[in-house]
């Protein structure tokens, strides 16, 4: 094995490598977005159905007084309509 040869390799090697990175100069710029109208517009909606609460509890406290009280009946026809149109099963 002939040990010269490598020396030469390795003095290729180091001319091509790059000796020092660029310093990175600040700006002052500032990153800016600019939404599209629909995106405004699904903004707004988010904004107001997050202020919409998520159990309505109005009508939870009326099927409660229902149960409770022993008038609450669903008759076996909607619980049908319901588990049909789940579905997409038109009855």
């Amino acid at each position: 094995m002939r040990i010269d040869k490598l020396a030469g390799i390795y003095e290729t090697y180091n001319k091509q490598m790059v000796s020092k990175y660029k310093a990175v100069t600040k700006t002052n710029k500032k990153d800016e977005v600019d939404l599209s109208g629909t995106a405004k517009d699904y903004q707004a909606a988010y904004k107001a159905l997050s202020n919409v609460p998520d159990i309505r509890q109005d009508k939870v406290k009326a099927l409660k007084e229902q149960i409770a009280s022993g008038t609450y009946d669903v008759g076996a026809k909607e619980v049908a309509e319901k588990i049909l149109s789940s579905f997409d099963i038109k009855g």
